[in-house]
């Protein structure tokens, strides 16, 4: 199966050789099925209980599959093959009861993974608005619905095994890569919001320097200032409602969408500089050649999010989403707005950070403790926030 050469005279080659493919069919799968159960446990919120059973459901099922398949492996047996430079290795009888075995165990687990996810989805998030959840279900019901059916024909047969793995691979795929293309497909106004979230789209980029360099002249006089940052972020906003049936526009993603446009005229203008007033050639430098401009001099002082106030003022919305489609852009009462600075800050650190880190011992705990620390002392203790403290203290 992998070289004309193999001498066929010799069975435990040709096992041998078999059980390359059939040690990569199963890891194959193994790592197709680490996605889905990985998504139900983001979902789930990341219980102990739930991570206890997935760890158990996964280890017992991945070490029985590949149990199945090499009992299976070693139940061939072979026969000089009519095209020996074509297939070297020709099994001609083998116990059918192993593969059907392997493929009813991934089934099962699979099936047992879309009710607990079904169960999450009613219980937990029925209400929710957010683009991510939707699509979490959406490509879950997909990969299970087309698993399903690829799984009988290869239980059956040892033709449909290798179109089966690969389409377990290619589902798993697609599915992290539609929660990649909704994380940047939100509103990035530059180079520098592409960068934040990982944007790697060339015509995308390409696109997001035009408009910037067209707001920059025709509201800045050649400039990137805070009338262009509120105007492009308008814009952006505008569009976004109308392309995007998604379109998620919520705390925190609501603050630090203003904050990142403040933050490239805070951080990019020259130092000595008393205008606020960033050159595209800078800004070009920054944002397509990754460098700076010759002769630059940083800030004198910290920067933050300085201006943010100023750019939501010349537009104002309150935070929302498209709830039903584009053009549906619905404000979203739950989300904490710009005049609930704190608000923000204590549902990041009790729902955010509390959900990833729900119960922490040791190193973990002082850590959290004291990064924590350090996340007050900025701009929610300038706000007035009451420090949150989840954790206790040292």
């Amino acid at each position: 199966m992998l070289s004309p050469d193999l001498n066929v005279a010799n069975p435990n080659t040709c096992m041998i050789a078999n059980s390359f493919g059939g040690v990569a069919s199963v890891l194959g799968v193994a790592m197709a099925e680490a996605v889905l159960f990985l998504r139900l446990y983001a979902l789930s919120g990341q219980g102990t209980w739930i991570r206890v059973w997935l760890y158990l459901q996964f280890f017992l099922v991945q070490t029985a599959s590949l149990a199945m398949v090499g009992l299976f492996l070693a139940s061939l047996e072979y026969a000089p093959s009519p095209f020996p430079n074509l297939i070297p290795c020709f099994p001609v009888s083998g116990e059918p009861v192993f593969p059907t075995a392997f493929f009813g165990m991934i089934m099962a687990s699979e099936t047992l993974v879309l009710l607990v996810t079904l169960y999450i989805t009613v219980n937990k998030h029925r209400r929710s608005r957010s683009p991510l959840i939707n699509i979490f279900y959406r490509d879950g019901l997909i990969y299970f619905v087309a698993l399903a059916v690829l799984s009988v024909p290869a239980a059956c047969s040892t033709l449909f095994v290798v179109p089966q793995r690969v389409i377990h691979c290619i589902l798993a795929g697609r599915a992290i890569l539609h929660l990649r293309e909704q994380n940047f497909s939100q509103i990035c106004v530059s180079q520098v919001d592409a960068s934040i979230f990982g944007e790697q789209n060339q015509h995308r980029r390409r696109s997001r320097n035009r408009h910037f360099i067209d707001f920059s002249n025709r509201f800045g006089g050649g400039y990137y200032n805070l009338t262009v940052a509120a105007e492009l972020r308008w814009a952006r906003i505008q569009q976004s409602i109308a392309t995007n049936p998604t379109f998620s526009f919520v705390a925190p993603r609501y603050f630090t969408a203003y904050a990142e446009s403040a933050l490239i005229i805070n951080a990019f203008v020259d130092g000595r500089k008393t205008s606020r007033h960033l050159p595209i050639a800078d800004a070009t430098a920054f944002f397509k050649d990754n460098r700076f401009p010759q002769g630059f001099f940083r800030a004198p002082q910290p920067v933050g999010n300085d201006g943010a106030a100023q750019i939501f003022s010349a537009h104002p919305i309150l935070p929302g989403s498209n709830v039903n489609g584009v053009n549906t852009y619905t404000p979203d009462a739950n989300s904490a707005n710009l005049a609930q600075f704190c608000v923000m800050y204590e549902n990041f650190v009790n729902r955010t950070v509390k959900s990833l880190y729900p119960n922490p011992t040791g190193a973990l705990r002082r850590n959290l403790i004291l990064n924590l620390r350090y996340f007050f002392s900025g701009q929610p203790s300038k706000a007035g926030c009451t420090e949150a403290q989840p954790y206790g203290q040292l």
